[in-house]
């Protein structure tokens, strides 16, 4: 599968990918198809639905058959933050991947490039993928090099992705692709599940920061993001944005 393990390592470490759904049918098949897919072979799939309305489910249910596949139904909806929590009690993995539903796998080996720079960098705590635009994959999707005084990203939406050719430390990493340690997840307490969604990737990784670990862009990890803007903005999604960027700042900074 291209993966170079560290010298500690005997066989390829368990990855779980946990996806959160919500009303995701008219994603979730391209992305199950191409997740599958990937020439890693040492992984599971967390599925957990928060009570999806739409046709979800049945979608979901169509690749229970794969036993690399669990699925985890909500009664109610939880929120994002909470779901990625409940969906990491339930993984095994050495490695919690963190997948949104419109993320689709052109590259085959997205996985195995994200595995080799965990396995070895111990002081890489949570690592993102090159996460590109549907609409234009020469253009990049968010990548947050920093934050501002009001606890925005200063991000790069939209710049031209073949200039990012090489690893680099960033602020906070994008939960619709990043990898984590298990270890450093349990230590930091998993997502803040008060932010419901949005904004709590940024404080997952702030959090993995003050701890000492490092948080990283993987250059050579390519996936491609469906979704985004194309689904517009929500009343839900102006509130709970604003409200955790303020609640970001006032948890993290002393």
């Amino acid at each position: 599968c291209g993966v170079y393990l560290s010298k500690k390592s005997k066989k390829l470490p368990l990855v779980s990918a946990v996806i959160v759904n919500f009303n995701g049918q008219d994603y979730l098949q391209q992305c199950l198809d191409t997740l599958l897919n990937t020439t890693y072979s040492n992984f599971e799939v967390v599925i957990v639905d928060n009570a999806s309305t739409d046709q979800s489910l049945a979608k979901i249910e169509s690749f229970v058959s794969d036993p690399r596949v669990k699925v985890v139904k909500n009664k109610q909806n939880v929120g994002h933050a909470n779901g990625c929590n409940v969906g990491a009690k339930v993984a095994k993995g050495d490695y919690l991947v963190f997948l949104d539903s419109d993320i689709e796998f052109e590259q085959k080996s997205w996985l195995s490039e994200l595995v080799n720079v965990m396995e070895n960098d111990p002081t890489i705590g949570i690592a993102q993928a090159k996460i590109v635009l549907a609409q234009d994959k020469q253009k990049l999707e968010y990548v947050c090099l920093n934050l501002d005084a009001l606890g925005s990203w200063s991000a790069t939406y939209g710049f031209d992705q073949s200039k990012f050719k090489t690893d680099f430390e960033l602020m906070a990493a994008s939960s619709g692709c990043c990898i984590v340690r298990k270890q450093v997840f349990d230590q930091i307490g998993g997502f803040d599940d008060s932010y419901f969604i949005y904004d709590d990737d940024t404080d997952l990784s702030f959090r993995a920061r003050l701890l000492g670990y490092r948080v990283m862009f993987v250059s050579s990890s390519v996936v491609v993001h469906r979704g985004g803007v194309l689904r517009g903005v929500s009343g839900m999604m102006l509130f709970h944005s604003s409200k955790n960027r303020f609640y970001t700042l006032l948890k993290n900074y002393e």
